[in-house]
């Protein structure tokens, strides 16, 4: 048997050793590249991953990111541990604060994201003037998506940097993470990948150091690396051969490992599990309650059997964690957590690390967890990691749900999650969010929470005409309970209900009325939602001149009060307005500016918004091709927002881009179906009957233009 203290021999991945070791940057051809290392767990991923770093540290600046989503851990993580390790400081959590000028604890939330993700690129820039640099990211199927987002942009925009990028993941889990599938099939797609399976029965003899027992070992482990050094840890002679080796076989030889160890020694695991990678000896001092030297005595015993890394103070593998923690009672676990929270809350600890500690830490500190989560969704929201805060905030919900003495705090925390998942997937899947929230607030009975939850964030003016409808409805029994003194909430409320039901005869009346209370009480942001809810009235040409006017009102607004949102709005307006006017030159100049303001805020339901009038913009230059394109991808965003109009907006930009190659015909049959589905709408009769013109049908094109009433009733809006 060899000595279970010494690191296992590296055999059998010469192959996929040589392939990294040429992908190293060597002043071939500078850009930044990426590859990929997939497998199961401890198929000897990061081992192999170490050694390609024991030759790449001769020549090349090498530095490791831990991805750890599962704790809670601020955004972008892995690429704060390693701006942190190219700039040779030990701290800070904050990538914001390492890479961006003049930023400080303060202003960090504020930073927008395009600016973080361009100075990172630039820091690597930098270091990489000193060498070549080599990245590896641990463990990717761990991250949260504003890290495969950054990762993505850098390897997009260091095309002349020398810079390999090297992460390792496992697939299984991976596809199991809605959250990151679409940016890790990007990554996919442009990288160089190395899938990992078993060793063979000769390398696992190699490890074994003996032929006969290398076979039962590979029978029993399928030549799964740490599953035969675990194996020969504990003890195992010649073993049966097991027909389907898994995980759960490893399982059961940890447990009966830790389960010989000293109390003592399982609470040191425990603690190591609780706190995460990149745990230092103040911490873990802490959670064990124990002075230095008895630390050091014990995790110097524990590194002896290969269950502590050799170098740092972490575990040797993640499946040891999720053992030693199922060996712990869970009092005991949790007791752990509460430490880890107190200890982070008394050493300036990111929220979201103190938010996982107090979630886990037991039902009686249910309320500090809450709250953690909720500054911790805040946090997350500010850097625009709006994925970060639906997730912190439906943790939230989780947790105070089972409280019904907390009624206000459910509906609070509820309301966030809708704001948070309309951000990251649109307001129809947050429809049922925000539903929730009003049924909360209709059951405390506060007409102040109802008008709030009626009110919702914002203001919207693309949704389904039934929760248009039921939106509208909800604000006007809302406004009718709302009690005097509450003109902020009674202006936002007169602008959703105009902006929300189209047919009502007294719209442009709410309006109005929203706009004078804003102007009264100087309320910029529900002034801006009020501006927009009046454009949305009367969008005729006869508003054209009001409408510049209110739009770079809305903009100077939303700029005021810091609300991107609101921003977005007011420059969509002015976009349209510019169109109708013909004014091409200072609408090339508003899509610059709109680019880098949905750039910032890096929200699907608004990139639409660029796309939408990039896309128009080409159909004005003639380039149809481009225009088609274009159209394919607006289309594809609204699919995933599941947005009713994406495929009314579709056909018109892809009919446009047909028309000026002469194929507008090939679409009737879908204008003739949106003719009859939406029998109000002038647009789609009038399209059909321009194709009957071009194709000479005169009297089919007539039939359709008899049935418009004089342009002096036309409904008057977009179209007309």
């Amino acid at each position: 048997m060899p000595s279970t203290t010494a690191e296992t021999p590296f055999v059998g991945r010469i192959d996929e050793l040589a392939a990294l070791t040429d992908a190293l940057p060597a002043g071939r051809s500078p850009r930044a590249r990426l590859w990929l290392v997939g497998g199961e767990p401890g198929i000897g991923k990061t081992r192999l991953v170490r050694e390609l770093t024991r030759v790449a540290e001769r020549h090349h600046s090498v530095s490791w990111g831990q991805c750890w989503h599962e704790a809670g851990t601020p955004p972008y993580w892995p690429w704060t541990q390693v701006i942190r390790r190219l700039q040779g400081v030990d701290s800070g959590t904050e990538l914001a604060s390492l890479v961006v000028a003049n930023v400080d604890a303060e202003t960090t939330a504020a930073t927008d994201r395009f600016e973080l993700f361009d100075a990172t690129a630039a820091e690597l820039r930098r270091a990489s003037r000193r060498g070549p640099l080599v990245v590896v990211l641990d463990d990717l199927h761990r991250a949260d998506p504003p890290t495969l987002q950054l990762t993505r942009f850098l390897l997009a925009h260091l095309t002349d940097v020398e810079l390999l990028v090297v992460a390792t993941y496992r697939p299984d889990e991976a596809e199991n993470r809605d959250d990151i599938a679409v940016d890790l099939a990007a990554l996919r797609a442009g990288a160089q990948t190395l899938s990992l399976s078993g060793l063979d029965a000769d390398g696992v003899s190699a490890i074994v150091g003996d032929e006969l027992l290398g076979e039962g070992v590979w029978a029993l482990t399928g030549g799964n690396p740490l599953f035969v050094e675990q194996v020969l840890r504990a003890g195992a002679q010649r073993t049966a051969p097991s027909a389907e080796p898994d995980g759960r076989a490893l399982g059961a030889v940890l447990r009966r490992r830790l389960d010989t160890l000293e109390p003592s020694a399982l609470d040191l695991l425990a603690a190591l599990a609780v706190l995460g990678p990149g745990a230092s000896a103040e911490p873990v001092a802490a959670l064990m309650e124990l002075p230095a030297d008895a630390l050091t005595a014990l995790v110097a015993d524990l590194r002896g059997a290969g269950l502590v890394d050799r170098d740092e103070l972490r575990l040797s593998h993640p499946l040891i964690a999720e053992t030693a923690a199922e060996c712990v009672a869970p009092e005991r676990l949790a007791r752990l957590h509460f430490a880890a929270a107190t200890f982070g809350a008394n050493n300036g600890a990111p929220a979201a690390e103190r938010a996982h500690h107090l979630s886990r830490a037991g039902v009686d500190h249910w309320r500090d967890a809450v709250a953690s989560r909720r500054e911790a969704a805040a946090v997350a929201a500010a850097s625009f990691a709006h994925d970060d805060a639906a997730a912190h905030l439906a943790r939230a919900v989780e947790l105070v749900e089972g409280h019904p003495e907390a009624i206000v705090t459910h509906f609070e925390v509820m309301l966030e999650l809708a704001v948070a998942r309309e951000r990251t997937s649109g307001t129809l899947v947050a429809e049922d969010t925000y539903r929730r929230a009003l049924e909360l607030a209709q059951r405390t009975g506060d007409p102040r929470l109802i008008g709030r939850a009626a009110a919702r964030h914002g203001i919207a003016f693309f949704a389904d005409t039934r929760a248009q409808l039921d939106r509208a409805a909800d604000c006007r029994a809302a406004l009718a309970a709302l009690p005097a003194g509450e003109e902020a909430l009674r202006a936002r409320l007169l602008a959703n209900l105009a902006a929300a039901d189209p047919a009502a005869a007294d719209r442009s009346l709410y309006a109005d009325e929203a706009v004078a209370l804003a102007r009264t009480i100087g309320d910029p942001e529900a002034l801006g939602m009020a501006l927009v809810a009046q454009q949305l009235v009367d969008l005729g040409p006869s508003t054209l001149a009001s409408r510049f006017r209110s739009s770079r009102e809305v903009i100077a607004l939303a700029e005021w009060c810091g609300e991107p949102d609101l921003a977005v709005r007011g420059r969509f307006l002015l976009k349209n307005a510019l169109l109708e006017a013909g004014d091409v030159r200072e609408l090339d100049a508003e899509l610059l500016a709109q680019d880098r303001t949905v750039t910032e805020i890096g929200e699907a339901r608004f990139a639409r918004h660029s796309l939408w009038f990039r896309c128009m913009r080409a159909m004005l230059d003639g380039r149809a091709v481009e225009a088609e394109d274009l159209a394919g991808q607006c289309l594809a965003i609204a699919q995933d927002l599941r947005d009713p109009d994406g495929f009314g907006v579709y056909t018109g930009q892809y009919g446009v881009a047909l028309w000026l190659q002469g194929r507008l015909a090939e679409l009737e049959p879908v204008y003739l179906d949106l003719m009859h589905d939406e029998p109000d709408e002038p647009l789609w009769p009038a399209v059909v009957g321009w194709i009957a013109l071009s194709e000479g049908r005169l009297d089919t094109a007539r039939g359709l233009l008899d049935r418009f009433p004089p342009p002096s009733q036309l409904p008057q809006g977009m179209h007309t």
